[in-house]
């Protein structure tokens, strides 16, 4: 008690203490470069002469993203938009471009709702912005009255959406304006897209020629790569991993436990009154409607037809689990149904609310059976419910279970043709006209309730498998014992992942947005991590519904490949394909000396082929696919001519022209026109807003943080 006493005496001290403590950590990371580069402690990147810093990213993060499902994706695209705002933000400074009050009054609230707000206040039933809800932010804003400060930022947040987006509108609209087609392009282009040519045709394809006879040497790649340097430059270090992922399977002991746990729980099933809760309980449902035995799934609707109210059935196998069914009740209900209705909103947390709600709708009710007022001229003036009011209250036709569960008793259950029912739902008090009740035939239908156990792996298959995984690490065998691994272990699999980048939360369907994902890939971009390295973590992928670990990772670094121009070892297989081909291309082209069709077809083992209705810009020969090389040829040639040897994409090509139709068409040049630069300008945006990023080259230090 003396030293609780002697701390309360000293707070002060204790708190100067704590704050030095925290500036020296800070200091120290700073000092050590855990940060990144000369980036402060909390800056996570630079563009366009502006700093994009961690406060300010997370603010934003829990005002625009707090409920999102996948946080990774969320800071992608918050990132996104920070750093074309601040692009787009010096470019409208240097060209004078901004966004007024009024505009974005207008944006937020008016006629001419920016793109931003459409999204984010679109009412998902209809697909239309709930400007009702709009209008419920405006008031709470005006106000400014015990605004909850999660709206405040939200809407402030919305708001720096809201600006960038029209900013970024006003510039590309400048130059999108610029683009034109002149007239004689639409010619060229009318052209292009409509006069044909015909043209037989010889193939030696590269298979003719065996891998083995061409060599590939690192100096062809290299030349290969400098040739196509465009497409061979890497922008930023991508860097690949092997890695073994090895699935958790149930077993059939599993299986057994499982069939043996639901099978306890059946006999209490038997006996409990409480059946919603013992099943919501129990990894089922309760069905609040009924069903038509074909509704059921193929074991239970065989045998529904013979149970007794109360029976079980089961446990019986569906769809990865073993489930038990519990008859509740059965009678004849009608297929469909069709009624009206008046909605009176309720404040449930006012109970005059509730009974001012009960008067009102019992006096419509009196003015609709007096004859005095007919339903819809009552529903078009007094209900709440909007969507169906002006329509006279008629909700159309409807099945069981389309309508929340009050209302669908009222209807199915209790209601008959021409009844009249008052219900009180979550909506509010309801006034319900059944104006038909449609049955297919007199069949009865059934209510259920279900239990259900997933038939999934037991914690001891789970750690068979983490075990599994623990001895691929434990070998130490590098890279090439993860493949050997994979093929000895059960459910395991072996593979590569694409081109990472610092910042990918992605590798694959499997290893799919998350903090498994993204710890492997900051695993691979650690500086201390070497091509061959295996991690020694074991990396788990949980199961979302039911919550057991599905997958171990094992996982090595297989590559790194700096930025620029790539090498023969980091370009890939492929460019070696490529290569290949290009020198068999060449041989058979050397074999290739005679221009005759048919002696050619004798000389590769092969028929003359005919393409027809070829125009230029497709490229594409029908039984061929896409070989733009050849059509270009052919579209120079005079009908009768023979084109040279072609290397194309799958073979070498030797065409006759035979024959060529015109375009004969009547162009409509101003359609071409306007359709060209509809699509220049639609591109403009995209293209333009890539091209501002290479000139601004944003810094980037995200992977400090996440």
């Amino acid at each position: 008690m003396a030293i609780i006493g002697k701390i309360r005496n000293h707070t002060w001290l204790i708190l100067v203490l704590l704050a030095l403590a925290l500036a020296a950590f800070l200091l120290m990371d700073v000092s050590t470069g855990r940060w990144g580069g000369n980036a402060s402690a909390l800056t996570m990147g630079k563009v366009a002469g502006e700093k994009i810093e961690y406060p300010e990213f997370q603010r934003a993060e829990q005002a625009l993203y707090s409920r999102s499902n996948d946080s990774y994706a969320s800071r992608a695209s918050l990132w996104n938009f920070m750093v074309e705002n601040a692009i787009i933000d010096k470019q409208s400074e240097e060209l004078g471009l901004a966004v007024t009050e009024d505009e974005m009054q207008e944006l937020q609230f008016g006629a001419n709702l920016s793109p931003v707000i459409q999204n984010n206040f679109k009412d998902q039933q209809t697909n239309q912005v709930n400007r009702k809800l709009l209008q419920q932010y405006k008031q709470l804003l005006d106000e400014d009255k015990d605004v909850d400060p999660g709206i405040k930022a939200f809407w402030e947040e919305q708001g720096k959406q809201v600006r960038k987006t029209e900013l970024q509108k006003k510039y590309f609209s400048m130059i999108s304006k610029g683009m034109y087609t002149p007239k004689w392009q639409a010619e060229v282009i009318n052209n292009f897209n409509n006069e044909k040519v015909a043209f037989n045709y010889v193939k030696a394809p590269f298979d003719n020629i065996s891998d083995n006879d061409v060599t590939v040497s690192d100096e062809d790649v290299k030349s290969y790569i400098s040739k196509h340097a465009k497409e061979y430059t890497e922008e930023e270090e991508t860097r690949v991993i092997d890695y073994v992922m090895i699935n958790v399977i149930p077993t059939k002991e599993d299986s057994t436990y499982w069939l043996n746990e639901i099978s306890n729980t059946v006999n209490s099933f038997k006996t409990d009154t409480k059946d919603s809760l013992f099943a919501v309980n129990n990894g089922g449902a309760y069905i609040n409607y009924y069903s038509k035995a074909d509704e059921l799934g193929e074991t239970l609707k065989n045998a529904v037809a013979d149970m007794e109210v109360g029976q079980v059935y089961g446990p019986y196998y569906e769809s990865n689990a073993y489930v038990a069914a519990k008859l509740i009740d059965t009678r004849v209900v009608a297929d469909t149904a069709q009624a009206r209705h008046i909605l009176k909103r309720v404040d449930f947390n006012n109970p005059q609310s509730l009974e001012s709600a009960k008067l009102f709708i019992d006096s419509l009710k009196t003015l609709f059976v007096n004859g005095t007022e007919s339903f819809d001229s009552l529903a078009i003036k007094n209900s709440d419910d909007k969507g169906s009011g002006f329509k006279g209250g008629d909700l159309g036709k409807f099945t069981q279970g389309a309508m929340v569960p009050e209302f669908n008793n009222a209807v199915f259950l209790d209601g008959k043709k021409g009844g009249l029912y008052v219900v009180t739902s979550q909506f509010g008090i309801h006034l319900i006209e059944v104006t038909d009740l449609i049955y297919n035939n007199q069949d009865s239908k059934y209510k259920l309730a279900y239990i259900r156990t997933p038939i999934i792996p037991t914690q001891e298959t789970q750690n068979a498998a983490e075990d599994a995984a623990g001895q691929i690490i434990a070998a130490n065998s590098g890279l090439a014992g993860l493949e050997e691994a994979a093929k000895n272990i059960p459910n395991a699999t072996f593979a590569s992942s694409k081109a990472l980048k610092i910042n990918d939360y992605f590798i694959s369907a499997e290893m799919s947005s998350g903090e498994t994902t993204r710890s492997m890939i900051k695993w691979a971009f650690d500086s201390h991590t070497n091509v061959g390295n295996v991690s020694p973590e074991i990396y788990s992928y949980l199961d979302k519904v039911n919550y057991f670990d599905k997958a171990y990772v094992v996982i090595g670094l297989k590559s790194i490949t700096p930025p620029g121009l790539q090498t023969p070892e980091t370009a890939g297989d492929n460019v070696r394909i490529l290569v290949r081909n290009e020198k068999k291309g060449e041989k058979l082209k050397s074999q290739m000396t005679s221009q005759d069709l048919d002696a050619l077809a004798s000389q590769f083992n092969t028929t003359v082929a005919t393409a027809s209705n070829v125009n230029f810009n497709s490229g594409y020969i029908p039984d061929v696919g896409s070989e733009p090389k050849l059509v270009a040829d052919v579209f120079k040639k005079d009908v009768g001519s023979t084109t040279n040897p072609i290397i194309g994409t799958t073979g070498v090509y030797v065409a006759k022209v035979t024959s060529k139709t015109p375009d004969s068409t009547t162009a409509n040049l101003a359609d071409i026109q306007k359709n060209t630069n509809n699509s220049y300008r639609g591109s403009i945006n995209y293209k333009m807003m890539n091209a501002l990023k290479e000139i601004y080259k944003p810094e980037d230090f995200r992977n400090k943080f996440f």
